[in-house]
């Protein structure tokens, strides 16, 4: 990568192999995998003995489980303003992954077109539970961890409704 006038250009497959595409399918980062399963555990009071994704999981009680299925279920059928307040696992296990990258889509596609700039300002109107600054945050540590010695600038202005 090299910057030309505030904007990143990017070489080869770089973009590819700094977001974990592969023939078109995204694989979400195992350090925010491994901090969602620790918030998990807390939440439901649990305490983990290993680092390994599957099995953890896999020892979180069924019903637990359930209520976050019926919860996503009950999401999509009900026509309302949107209540988190009881949603939390909810959120946590299903929306926070994808909605990451809903944010990152369109920065993805910024930096294949090498319109991606170091500086960005951020205007994030009817800020819900926190997607866009962590998705816009975790793409940019991606950038900052590969190219250290460049320096990047987020300017984030939050607004409630």
């Amino acid at each position: 990568m090299y910057i030309n006038q505030g904007k990143m250009q990017f070489e080869n497959d770089e973009i590819k192999e700094l977001f974990g595409i592969k023939d078109g399918e995204k694989d979400f980062p195992i350090y925010l995998q491994n901090i969602i399963v620790d918030l998990i555990y807390k939440e439901i009071g649990l305490v983990r003995t290993n680092n390994d994704i599957f099995s953890s999981l896999s020892r979180i009680d069924k019903n637990v489980v359930l209520d976050v299925i019926q919860n996503i279920e009950s999401m999509y059928s009900l026509i309302q303003k949107t209540d988190y307040s009881n949603k939390y696992l909810t959120y946590l296990w299903y929306y926070l992954p994808n909605n990451i990258y809903k944010v990152w889509a369109p920065l993805i596609d910024l930096a294949t077109l090498g319109e991606l700039k170091t500086n960005i300002k951020i205007l994030d109107i009817g800020t819900g539970p926190g997607s866009l600054p962590i998705g816009v945050i975790e793409l940019y540590k991606v950038l900052a961890e590969k190219f250290g010695e460049q320096k990047f600038n987020l300017n984030y202005s939050p607004t409630k409704n």
